[in-house]
Order: C-alpha cells, then structure tokens, then sequence
C-alpha cells in the first residue's frame, strides 16, 4: 500500500516488482559480497530446523553473508531488514 495525500491505495503487482527489482540492484551494488537467495518456504523452514527455531512466519533470514528470502510472501522491508543484519555484522 501507498499513502497518497490522505489516501492509501493498493500498489499493483508490476509496480511491487519494481520496488523488489530496486532493492536488489542497490544491495548488489552497495554489498557486493553479500549473497541474496529466494528460497521456498520449505527450504527455509529445512535452514531453521537446524536451529529449532520456527519458520512458519520467517520472511527471510541472514546466516554467514547470505540473505534467505521466503517467495510468495515477501514484503518491501524483507530485503532491508536481511540486508540491515549483514551491515551489522560487518561493523563488528
């Protein structure tokens, strides 16, 4: 959704992709050493098991410079907020 003045509107599915396909062009660009993988939820729920952790409402996840992104559900911060846990560790 798009605030507009004091309306909000559904974004359309090309205009989301756009969104997606911007985030992915400036994280590739900023952290080229980051890795950024979609994954099925299957797979990522396979990652977490190693953990015992539960993946059923994980979007994404960050382990070892890669970005595990959940398809079919993705919002517009799932990429910053992987990508936020890579910077983080790289500070330290």
């Amino acid at each position: 959704e798009v605030k507009e003045g004091a309306e909000t509107r559904r974004i359309s599915q090309k205009e989301n992709i756009e969104v997606f396909e911007r985030l992915l062009e400036f994280a590739e660009k900023v952290y080229p050493e980051l890795d950024i993988e979609f994954v099925t939820p299957k797979a990522l729920k396979k990652l977490f098991e190693k953990t015992g952790q539960d993946s059923k409402h994980v979007l994404g996840s960050y382990i070892r410079n890669v970005a595990y992104i959940r398809t079919g559900k993705i919002k517009p911060d799932t990429i910053p907020h992987e990508v936020s846990h890579h910077v983080n560790v790289a500070r330290h």
